[in-house]
């Protein structure tokens, strides 16, 4: 059995990853809130992804990261990532169970700006001023328009203030018994 971390945007709570901005837009346009999934899975997101991220527009927010406060002008995505893995690919050594989540920032007024040399930051890991990682338990997100969120893929309705929390140690679940690099404490 081995304690891992949850987060929750807004009271809503999620496991793995959460996002505002474009991706939940795309999102949005393959999972309606309170729609059973529809099974298509990957297919169906690359085929709304390609409608709507490059309609979708960077906006002015404030972000309190862990007390810590600063501002932007083209907040185009965020993720908060709890695990290794974002959408399937590798982008963190992120621990489940550490008291905090990655976050990714990306900022730009539109989808264009960001396909290079963003994509090779976020690849690599590092920081420019197109893309940001932070490491954080805490963040609040006040945004000048609202915008979608999703949570492990389930939209969340349009807001323009979030609040995302990890909660350190509050699911338990049961692990195999190989060693698992994903975990920093042992099994219980």
């Amino acid at each position: 059995v081995q304690l891992i971390d949850t987060g929750s945007v807004n009271g809503e709570l999620f496991i793995f990853n959460a996002g505002i901005g474009a991706d939940a837009d795309a999102l949005y346009g393959v999972q309606k809130p309170g729609c059973a999934k529809d099974g298509h899975g990957t297919i169906v997101y690359l085929r709304q992804a390609t409608q709507t991220l490059p309609k979708s527009r960077g906006v002015a927010a404030e972000l309190t990261i862990d007390g810590e406060r600063f501002s932007t002008p083209k907040l185009y995505q965020l993720w908060a990532n709890n695990g290794r893995r974002l959408a399937r690919f590798p982008v963190t050594a992120g621990k489940i169970d550490d008291g905090k989540t990655e976050i990714i920032l990306a900022f730009a007024n539109k989808m264009s700006e960001l396909v290079f040399p963003s994509a090779v930051t976020l690849v690599l890991r590092r920081n420019s001023r197109d893309c940001m990682f932070i490491t954080a338990s805490e963040l609040e997100v006040a945004l000048g328009r609202k915008r979608r969120a999703q949570l492990d893929g389930d939209p969340m309705p349009l807001a323009d203030h979030f609040l995302m929390k990890i909660n350190p140690g509050s699911l338990r679940i049961r692990v195999p018994s190989v060693e698992n690099t994903i975990y920093s404490k042992p099994a219980i």
